[in-house]
C-alpha cells in the first residue's frame, strides 16, 4: 500500500462550507446493522447499475401451475398504470379451502386498483364456456378496459416511442437505402396515430411484421458501433417500445385464454389489499463514512488481498469519481418495501397458504437485485422470481419495531441482510479488482417480442388501423412459440423513470 495514502480514502464528500457535517458520531444496534448493509450495496450502485442480464424463472411445471402463474403476472401488469415503479404492483393467491384470496400490493394511494381487478374478474367470469373461440365482444371489452385503464402509461410508452423514432432518422432527407426508407415511412406513419386503442392494437398485430426484423437488425449493426457509455441503439428502443405497447393487448388475451382452465379459481375467490409495511429509515453517512471506512467495515484485517484492493478502488475513484457517485446514491436512498416483498412478507407472518403451495408471487415488473436476494434468502422457501438484476437504492427491509438479540424478527432480518450484504459484498470486490464497468445497460422490461421466421412479403399496411386483422396470432398460437411461463414486465426505459419503487401496498 506504498502509493495508497490514507487522506485518498478518507475524502468526505464537500458542500458549501467544507466536509459534510458527520450525521452520528457512531452506530449502534440496528442503525448499525442497515449501515453495513447500505454501505456496500451503494457502493456496488456507484459502480454501476446493471450488475447482469435479465433471468427468468426456470423450473418445469405442470400446465396447470404454469397456466395459474401467468394468469396472476397479467393480472398483476394489467394493475400497473405508471412506467416508472409508482404503481409496482404484486399479487399473491391463497387458498382458504372455500374459496380463494388474492392479495394485492401496489403503492397507489385509493382504491382503484382493487376496484379495477374486481371488475377484470368479473368480466372474465362473465365469458360463457370459455371456449377458443370466444366471441369477439368479450375479447374486444376487455382490451378496452383494460386499455384505458393504462391510458397514463401507454402516454408515458408513447412519448418514448416519438423521441426514439425521431432518433432513427435524424438528419434531414431520405435514407440512402430502399429499405430504410420504408422503415423511415412506416415509423412516421405510426408517430401520426394518437389513438391508444388503435396503437396498441397495431403494435400487437405487427410485433412479428418484417419491418420489425429489419429493426432487429439495425439494432445489432448499431451496437457495433455503440461507445461503452451508450445505452441503446435508438432501433432497439423503438422495437422494445412496440413490444411494451403490444403487451396492453397481449395480456388481456392470455387472460381470457387462462381464464378457461380457471373457473375453479373464478367460481369464488375476493380480492383483498394488504395493509403498507413499514420500511427501514432513511440511512444518513457518519464520521466513518469513508472509503477506507468502508473498505474496513467489507473487509477482514488479515484479508491478503487488501493493499490490492484499496489500490484499485482509489484508481477507480480517480478515474470515474466512484466516491462522488456513492455519495449521489446516499442522497437519492429513500427506502421502501417494494411490492413483492410486501407479499411475501404477508403470507409468511400470516401463515396464510399459497394455492398449491407454490410460494410464487406474480409481480407485474421484474424484481430488482435486492427483491431477488431477499427471496433468495428468505425462509419462506420463495419462487425467486425472475430479475433485471439492477440496483435501485429506495430499496428497504420492513422495519423491525423491537430490534434485539431475543427478538425472533430482529434474528431472522440479521440473518437474511447478513447473506445479503456478503453477496453485495462480494459483487463489490471482484469488481473493483477487475477495474471493469459493470454489466452493459438493458431496460428493466422484457421487449417479449420473439425472433420467429417472417413472412417474405414485406408489410403493405403502412397505415395504422384498429382492427383485428385476419393475421394476428391467436393467444393459444402465441403461446406456442412465445415464452409460456409468466412474462416479467417493468417499465420500458429508466431514463423517463421517476422511480423504481416495488410500492407501499395500496389500501382501501
Amino acid at each position: 500500500m506504498s502509493s495508497f495514502s490514507s487522506a485518498r480514502l478518507s475524502g468526505k464528500k464537500p458542500n458549501g462550507n467544507g466536509d459534510r457535517p458527520p450525521a452520528a458520531k457512531h452506530r449502534y444496534g440496528y442503525q448499525k446493522v442497515l449501515s453495513r448493509f447500505y454501505e456496500p450495496l451503494l457502493l456496488l450502485r456507484a459502480l454501476g447499475q446493471t450488475r447482469a442480464d435479465h433471468t427468468t424463472i426456470i423450473c418445469d411445471l405442470g400446465p396447470e401451475e404454469a397456466r395459474r402463474r401467468r394468469f396472476l403476472q397479467n393480472l398483476a401488469y394489467i394493475c400497473d398504470v405508471d412506467k416508472s415503479g409508482i404503481s409496482c404492483t404484486a399479487i399473491g393467491l391463497e387458498d382458504m379451502k372455500t374459496r380463494y384470496r388474492l392479495w394485492i400490493a401496489s403503492n397507489q394511494v385509493n382504491g382503484g386498483v382493487v376496484d379495477f381487478l374486481k371488475r377484470v374478474l368479473d368480466h372474465l367470469k362473465a365469458i360463457p364456456g370459455h371456449s377458443p373461440e370466444v366471441p369477439k365482444m368479450y375479447r374486444d371489452a376487455l382490451v378496452i378496459l383494460c386499455v384505458d385503464f393504462a391510458a397514463k402509461r401507454i402516454r408515458q410508452e408513447t412519448k418514448v416511442l416519438v423521441r426514439k423514432i425521431k432518433e432513427c432518422y435524424p438528419t434531414p432527407g431520405a435514407p440512402k437505402t430502399t429499405i430504410d426508407r420504408e422503415l423511415r415511412d412506416w415509423l412516421y406513419s405510426v408517430v401520426e396515430e394518437d389513438n391508444h386503442l388503435k396503437l396498441c392494437r397495431y403494435a400487437y398485430k405487427h410485433r412479428h411484421s418484417e419491418f420489425l426484423d429489419i429493426l432487429t437488425r439495425r439494432t445489432h449493426e448499431r451496437k457495433e458501433e455503440m461507445g461503452p457509455t451508450e445505452k441503446q441503439s435508438p432501433f432497439s428502443s423503438v422495437r422494445h417500445c412496440f413490444g411494451r405497447l403490444a403487451e396492453h393487448i397481449r395480456a388481456p388475451l392470455q387472460l381470457i385464454e387462462d381464464a378457461g382452465s380457471l373457473s375453479q379459481l373464478l367460481g369464488s375467490y375476493e380480492v383483498c389489499a394488504i395493509e403498507p409495511i413499514a420500511p427501514v429509515p432513511r440511512q444518513l453517512p457518519d464520521s466513518q463514512t469513508t472509503l477506507r471506512g468502508i473498505l474496513n467495515r467489507m473487509l477482514k484485517k488479515d484479508d491478503p488481498e487488501r493493499p490490492q484492493i484499496e489500490e484499485a478502488l482509489h484508481l477507480i475513484n480517480f478515474k470515474f469519481g466512484t466516491f462522488e457517485n456513492f455519495w449521489k446514491a446516499y442522497d437519492n436512498c429513500t427506502p421502501q418495501v417494494h411490492a413483492e416483498v410486501q407479499v411475501l412478507e404477508h403470507f409468511y407472518r400470516n401463515r396464510l397458504r399459497f394455492v398449491g403451495n407454490d410460494r410464487y408471487v406474480a409481480c407485474s415488473k421484474p424484481a430488482c437485485l435486492c427483491c431477488a436476494m431477499y427471496f433468495t434468502h428468505h425462509p419462506a422457501r420463495m419462487v425467486v422470481p425472475g430479475s433485471h438484476n439492477k440496483v435501485w437504492t429506495n430499496w428497504g427491509p420492513p422495519l423491525v419495531e423491537r430490534f434485539a438479540k431475543d427478538d425472533p424478527d430482529s434474528r431472522q432480518q440479521l440473518h437474511i441482510l447478513n447473506k445479503m450484504t456478503a453477496d453485495i459484498r462480494r459483487r463489490a470486490v471482484a469488481q473493483i479488482l477487475k477495474q471493469s464497468p459493470a454489466s452493459h445497460w438493458h431496460p428493466d422490461s422484457l421487449t417479449n417480442i420473439t425472433d420467429l421466421p417472417r413472412p417474405t412479403s414485406r408489410c403493405s399496411q403502412l397505415s395504422v388501423d384498429g382492427s383485428w386483422g385476419d393475421n394476428v396470432a391467436t393467444d393459444s398460437e402465441s403461446s406456442a412459440t412465445e415464452t409460456p411461463s409468466p412474462l416479467f414486465q417493468e417499465d420500458e426505459l429508466d431514463e423517463d423513470s421517476a422511480s423504481e419503487a416495488g410500492g407501499v401496498s395500496i389500501w382501501v
